[in-house]
């Protein structure tokens, strides 16, 4: 049996309410030996009310969320225990487990997103004081050498972007100008992604010209260049601007009708960095744990070591200041103030005795 199987406990109608609030169903389902639906129709048995969809996007998101309160019932009177451990709890493999945790939070944030209500829309106007604050900061800032009127691309950029910062804002992140509104910062906690909106280069595969031929720059007969289209593209990547993400419009499909599946991504890069975080963090604490057992096994065994050395040479001590006790009453033992002599002696082998430290202890 494993620990986390030692571990699990039977549960009260209570301390289940808590746990179903604390955790994923999903998670509490696998550790208990249940299906999430099992365990959903449990907590509906006993009254236990459950988080509603999207309540773990929301709380990744950082929002803060009330819990409904447990109303009594007939099944707090006698204690009943609502959840029984089942000898099948666990799965051996904890990266399973959090693979499918994480699984299940990326789910709950594409229904939240994919919800009639939560629709993101991009307003028909726009003025420059309803920009977000990186914007107007990235227009003060050009404004210093470009005096030139917005363009309406440059209108229709500002205005998208707008709407997807200020949207993340209500989710709970926070936004960051990076000198450039082509490299801002979208944050939650300690994780971060990088967002911009530009025009979609699509790169092709073209035939080299005789001149480039002749130039010999190139080992093949063609190479990959690039063609600025109109079509906008929100680009993701994550804090080391790695990985992007590319979400293109289309003729059928506008930017404007895409930006809950930028803020899916953005949130699916979020919880993965943090999943990774965490991860990585339990391995360096496992770690550490590991290095510390071991400095306190060292520390034990010298301690053993002094503790044999000091007791052996205390009892050198004794035995020879017995004889030199028989000595000095056979006085062929001569020495100066023997008794204090004699009594500093033994005082110093019981101060280093490690037994004798004990019994005082």
């Amino acid at each position: 049996m494993s620990q986390k199987e030692k571990d699990l406990k039977s549960l009260s109608r209570k301390e289940l309410y808590n746990l179903v609030w604390k955790k994923p169903i999903m998670q509490i389902a696998k550790e208990y030996g249940l299906s999430d639906r099992g365990l959903g129709k449990l907590c509906e048995k006993y009254g236990i009310p459950t988080p509603p969809r999207g309540h773990w996007a929301k709380i990744a998101s950082g929002q803060k969320i009330k819990k409904p309160p447990l109303l009594f019932s007939e099944f707090d009177n006698d204690g009943a225990k609502v959840l029984q451990p089942r000898v099948k709890t666990a799965l051996s493999n904890n990266n399973i487990i959090e693979d499918e945790i994480l699984f299940a939070e990326i789910r709950e944030v594409v229904e939240f997103e994919r919800l009639p209500e939560n629709k993101i829309k991009v307003p028909a106007k726009m003025s420059e004081e309803e920009y977000h604050k990186v914007i107007k900061q990235h227009l003060f800032d050009k404004k210093s050498w470009d005096k030139t009127p917005l363009k309406p691309k440059d209108k229709r950029i500002f205005k998208i972007l707008t709407t997807l910062l200020k949207a993340l804002e209500v989710r709970g992140y926070s936004i960051y100008y990076n000198n450039s509104i082509y490299d801002i910062e979208v944050q939650n906690r300690m994780e971060s992604v990088r967002v911009s909106i530009s025009n979609y280069a699509k790169t092709y595969k073209r035939e080299l010209t005789q001149e480039e031929i002749d130039k010999g720059y190139y080992k093949r007969n063609w190479k990959f260049d690039q063609e600025t289209t109109n079509y906008l593209e929100i680009t993701i990547c994550n804090s080391y601007g790695r990985d992007p993400k590319h979400i293109i419009e289309t003729d059928d499909i506008k930017l404007e009708n895409l930006l809950n599946t930028a803020v899916i991504e953005i949130t699916s890069i979020i919880l993965r960095d943090r999943s990774f975080r965490l991860k990585r963090e339990e391995e360096q604490h496992r770690y550490y744990l590991q290095q510390e057992a071991i400095r306190k096994e060292k520390e034990r065994r010298e301690e053993l070591l002094i503790e044999i050395e000091n007791k052996t040479t205390a009892d050198k001590i004794r035995n020879y200041v017995a004889k030199c006790e028989e000595g000095y009453k056979s006085g062929k033992f001569k020495k100066p103030d023997f008794i204090f002599w004699k009594k500093w002696a033994l005082n110093y082998a019981d101060e280093i005795d490690p037994w004798v430290s004990q019994d005082e202890d």
